[in-house]
């Protein structure tokens, strides 16, 4: 009995690390779904009744897709054994981690700043257009805040664009930042 139970030991870790392994996939997959959201929420905001609480909701959306985003990258240069560290000191060489953990920090800093990039400018460095007036400007943008609230993701997978996770958290992120600055 002993050398069955002998034999059999290896093959109940192997179990149990392909059991943790599958867990660590389902939580995961799990953080992409919920990074995926819900924008149900926007399809009650309307141009007449705007308020700071519908573009802090949009914000909230937009910060946690960079976050998503920000770990996916990361997971993608280590499993191109990327050295973090190095890379990190690139964008900011001064930065010392208390923590491992802390490493995606400096990333996210540069996601945001790169996708945030002239956020403050009033076209958000798009091609000049002809507005004989304020209002005009603001109902195009409001209106590309409603088209593109409601696109769903098949959509993007109904191209000729890459079909990889990191791709489809690009875009995720990509089109809330959007959002925000239309709604902004």
């Amino acid at each position: 009995m002993q050398r069955e139970i002998d034999l059999k030991s290896p093959r109940i870790s192997s179990l149990r690390e392909s059991s943790k392994e599958i867990n660590r996939n389902k939580r995961l997959l799990e953080k992409t779904i919920s990074a995926a959201g819900n924008f149900s929420v926007l399809e009650t905001v309307s141009f007449h009744s705007l308020s700071i609480t519908d573009f802090v909701v949009v914000l909230k959306y937009a910060l946690r897709s960079v976050g998503h985003f920000t770990k996916q990258l990361i997971r993608e240069m280590e499993s191109a054994s990327w050295n973090i560290v190095a890379a990190s000191n690139a964008i900011h060489d001064c930065v010392k981690f208390n923590r491992k953990d802390h490493k995606g920090l400096v990333f996210e800093s540069f996601v945001c700043r790169e996708i945030f990039s002239g956020f403050n400018d009033p076209i958000f460095g798009i091609e000049k257009i002809d507005y004989s007036e304020d209002q005009r400007r603001r109902i195009f943008f409001f209106e590309g805040f409603t088209k593109l609230r409601s696109v769903s993701r098949k959509m993007v997978n109904g191209g000729d664009l890459p079909k990889t996770e990191f791709f489809k958290m690009f875009a995720e992120m990509s089109r809330r930042v959007w959002l925000l600055y239309c709604l902004a």
